[in-house]
């Protein structure tokens, strides 16, 4: 029934309200229950495994995350983007063959990792880069899990993304469970770990291109793949400047770590980490917003322009930050109670509640920044976005590795904390130029 229709009926308004709420409020319940998946897993990793052992996987993870941040650039936000509003014909073509171009990419990704991983090992004479060929295995099925549910969020099927991350992300779960829990000595490591990631990520892709063939959004057969080249084309005109923006995003958000792995080894990350995790349950509104947010502002330049742009944004702040507040308070007032509640004496060392309490002040500011990144994104200012991302980058060499070298863990959270706000700061600017709005009638920031 349609709007005009609807009229008609007792009760319009509410119903039609809550038709266009019920993605929404599916998105918040899809990435709550991913977010408590995640969280508990890797809450148990870094109880259970050695410091060491889960610094490594920690590693490993934000390779899984550098691979998934070059994904979203070239295949899922140009799909949430341009496909939001085409038709079904269109909509199906251009997923299908997206998909094709997205499945040659990993595996071609893949193919190289492992046969860089298995040069490694012949010149060290040793093992020691098996966790990267483990890691090129897992990374096809966890991006195929990716592209599932951000084409599922492009039309708003929101339940069905959510469906299929519970499966993915509960049999990881699952499979932590069982390692932590087995009688035989040893069975817990980071390989393992990563292996259960892949397993799990196997399974759900598989359910999930099944369901998006079901909804009749992708075609099964080679000939559907016939204009690869062409939607790949189409994606890479949209994205490339998304795709140097992400991998440079990617080097000033984990670029930290990486540096203390250098200079401190695994051990340090492992605790950083770890320390770090509480901070993680500001995930549920975050990974909501990643995955919903890009074709609705999309469709609200569409619907109104820039007005209507910059409406949806005055909207957006609030909502967004508002339930953040309880979860900020915590963690900024009671670190130590945290930390305690959530490892014991594991890791309860002096200086660790700071750092908790100066990455989650980090993490917030971050958070604050993204309806005006999103807006930009909807605007196709995706030029800007990737210069604005050079800073974490220039700001991590001049600031970061000196605060590592001098501080350890701590100097990590600072040089984070450093870079997030000058990062809120200039995109700030950057959208008052942009759409021609003062950023204050925005969310009241200055």
């Amino acid at each position: 029934m349609n709007e005009v229709a609807a009229r008609a009926v007792p009760g319009w308004r509410g119903r039609v309200a809550w038709e266009r709420l019920r993605p929404a409020g599916w998105s918040v319940f899809d990435q709550c229950c991913v977010s408590a998946l995640n969280f508990v897993s890797s809450w148990l990793l870094a109880r259970s495994l050695p410091t060491a052992q889960f610094g490594t996987f920690a590693l490993a993870y934000t390779g899984l995350m550098l691979v998934t941040g070059l994904q979203n650039a070239v295949i899922a936000q140009p799909h949430n983007v341009l496909a939001a509003s085409w038709k079904d014909s269109r909509y199906t073509t251009f997923t299908t063959r997206l998909w094709g171009a997205q499945l040659l990419i990993s595996l071609a990704g893949a193919a190289l990792l492992a046969i860089a991983a298995a040069i490694a090992n012949l010149i060290a004479h040793a093992h020691r880069f098996d966790i990267v060929f483990l890691l090129a295995l897992v990374m096809v099925p966890w991006m195929a899990q990716e592209f599932v549910r951000r084409v599922l969020y492009t039309r708003a099927a929101a339940r069905d993304a959510a469906f299929n991350d519970l499966l993915c992300f509960g049999g990881q779960l699952a499979g932590v469970l069982i390692l932590v829990n087995s009688p035989v000595p040893g069975a817990l490591t980071a390989k393992a770990a990563l292996v259960v990631i892949g397993v799990a990520s196997l399974l759900a892709s598989i359910v999930g291109l099944v369901r998006l063939a079901g909804r009749g959004e992708l075609q099964w057969g080679w000939g559907g793949f016939a204009g690869v080249w062409g939607a790949w084309r189409e994606a890479w005109g949209f994205g490339r400047w998304l795709l140097a923006q992400n991998i440079v995003t990617w080097f000033g958000v984990n670029g930290n770590i990486w540096v203390v792995g250098a200079l401190l080894g695994t051990h340090a990350v492992g605790v950083y980490r770890a320390v770090i995790h509480p901070v993680n349950m500001i995930n549920p509104v975050r990974q909501a917003a990643y995955a919903f947010l890009p074709s609705r502002a999309a469709l609200a330049l569409q619907a109104g322009g820039e007005e209507g742009l910059r409406r949806w944004v005055r909207v957006l702040f609030p909502v967004l930050l508002l339930p953040l507040l309880p979860l900020a308070v915590l963690l900024l007032g009671a670190p130590h109670w945290v930390l305690t509640l959530f490892f014991g004496d594991k890791y309860s060392g002096p200086g660790l509640p700071a750092l908790l309490a100066i990455a989650a002040l980090a993490q917030f500011i971050a958070f604050a920044r993204f309806p005006m990144e999103v807006a930009l994104l909807a605007a196709r200012a995706t030029k800007v976005l990737f210069l604005i991302s050079l800073l974490p980058v220039l700001l991590l060499l001049v600031v970061g590795v000196p605060l590592v070298s001098n501080l350890g863990v701590t100097g990590v959270a600072i040089s984070s904390l450093v870079i997030t706000a000058a990062l809120f700061l200039v995109t700030a600017f950057v959208y008052r130029r942009w759409l021609g709005t003062s950023v204050a009638h925005a969310g009241g920031v200055r």
